[in-house]
């Protein structure tokens, strides 16, 4: 008849045990949540990088930065699970300015930091896109070793000119990188401004560029023969992307 008392200990123990689990993991979480903000203000306050313009916070239960342009406090979007940011901010000379920021996890666990900056005007330009991993002492940018680049002519197949590739750049062909939300792939884009270029191949007024030449022969033929995605796939053993197959 001692059993019943003598598991009241272990009983009153294993409550205890519980309820220190549960502050233990709770800060865990919050920190697990909001990681990819916090090594990118980490990153932006240790002087490593001068032109990070965006500082992160939250107000008002969501998450803000200010634009340089408007001064006042922006939405933006934060998705911690998945270690994702992503900036637009309108400006005010017509255009607008994306800056995508995404957290990697090398083998050992420490983080690798992308940052994507791309100009709208209204279509897409060429995308800026730097690495910083931390060896946990300091920041140091890896984008040289980490991302093998993509360019115009990576797009092409083996049988263009470099004619054709005086075509893309006439028209404005530029390289766009998405960073994933979701997944770990980043993915390079050939864009173009699609509404001009459709302008002058269906011969609207509203569009005229001083040689329509270009355009025509996107419209002909070129357009058809690109590649317009490449995938890269990541490896957290060597902190490097490597380039994929391209598609259309």
């Amino acid at each position: 008849m001692l059993l019943p008392a003598q598991m009241v200990v272990p009983v009153a123990l294993l409550r205890r045990l519980v309820v220190l689990l549960i502050g233990l993991v709770l800060p865990l979480q919050a920190s697990a949540q909001t990681a990819v903000v916090d090594y990118y203000e980490d990153l932006r306050v240790s002087g490593l990088v001068a032109d990070l313009t965006y500082a992160l916070r939250q107000e008002g239960g969501q998450w803000v930065t200010t634009s340089p342009d408007w001064g006042t406090p922006m939405p933006i979007m934060v998705d911690g699970p998945n270690g994702y940011v992503r900036i637009m901010d309108e400006g005010t000379g017509g255009g607008s300015f994306e800056t995508q920021i995404v957290l990697w996890r090398q083998a050992d666990g420490l983080p690798l930091l992308g940052i994507a900056e791309t100009s709208f005007d209204p279509a897409a330009g060429q995308t800026r896109l730097r690495f910083f991993a931390h060896d946990r002492h300091q920041w140091d940018e890896l984008t040289g070793y980490s991302w093998p680049g993509a360019t115009l002519s990576d797009f092409m197949t083996s049988d263009m000119t470099i004619g054709d590739l005086r075509d893309l750049r006439a028209i404005r062909a530029a390289v766009y990188v998405e960073l994933p939300r979701q997944g770990l792939r980043p993915e390079a884009r050939l864009v173009y401004p699609e509404e001009e270029v459709r302008a002058v191949c269906n011969g609207e007024e509203w569009y005229v560029p001083a040689d329509p030449a270009p355009y025509l022969r996107f419209c002909e033929a070129l357009g058809a023969r690109l590649f317009y995605r490449i995938p890269f796939d990541w490896d957290p053993v060597s902190v490097v992307f490597r380039r994929g197959v391209q598609s259309r």
